[in-house]
C-alpha cells in the first residue's frame, strides 16, 4: 500500500510507434487509471524503452509515468 504522498512508478509498454509490447498501453489508459477520484496524481508519463528478449537491442517503447498518492 502507498501512503499519502507517497509515488509509485509504473514502467509499462507503450502503444506509441511500432515494435509494441505485449498489452500496450497508452498515456489516456495510465491517467484514466489513476484519478484524484482514486486518491492518486499522475505527475509524469515519460517515454522510455524496455529490454526484451524479442525486441532488437534497442528495445521495446516504454512509459515510465510517475504518480503521486495524495
Amino acid at each position: 500500500m502507498t501512503g499519502h504522498g507517497g509515488t509509485l512508478y509504473v514502467l509499462c509498454f507503450s502503444d506509441d510507434g511500432p515494435g509494441t509490447g505485449p498489452h500496450p498501453v497508452s498515456q489516456a489508459e495510465l491517467r484514466a487509471a489513476f484519478t484524484p477520484v482514486t486518491g492518486w496524481n499522475v505527475t509524469a508519463i515519460e517515454p522510455a524503452r524496455v529490454q526484451t528478449n524479442y525486441h532488437d537491442d534497442d528495445g521495446a517503447p516504454a512509459w515510465l509515468a510517475t504518480i503521486k498518492r495524495i
